[in-house]
């Protein structure tokens, strides 16, 4: 008879457990319980830290930056320019 494996635990549930120093889209929405729209519109707005390109199609945060934004230390840096951080293609 087959083992049963244990039941899957809901995805806003699951440990988000990341060897590097960055976090991804969906760890970030997780950690802020922001939406993806949300993050997007924050970032056109400067309300929000900037992503990095992974790959195509991939960006990621720095694991430094969101825990300095979600302790409310965050600030834009001021020599970035306006606008220019539409690395996940959302046209919004």
């Amino acid at each position: 008879m087959a083992k049963k494996r244990p039941p899957r635990r809901p995805k806003s549930s699951r440990t988000i457990s990341n060897p590097h120093g960055v976090y991804s889209y969906r760890e970030v929405c997780e950690l802020t319980t922001l939406s993806r729209q949300t993050i997007y519109r924050l970032r056109k707005k400067r309300l929000f830290p900037k992503c990095r390109k992974l790959t195509t199609g991939r960006i990621v945060w720095s694991k430094n930056v969101i825990h300095h934004y979600l302790a409310g230390t965050w600030k834009p840096d001021p020599s970035e320019p306006d606008g220019g951080d539409d690395h996940d293609g959302n046209g919004g």
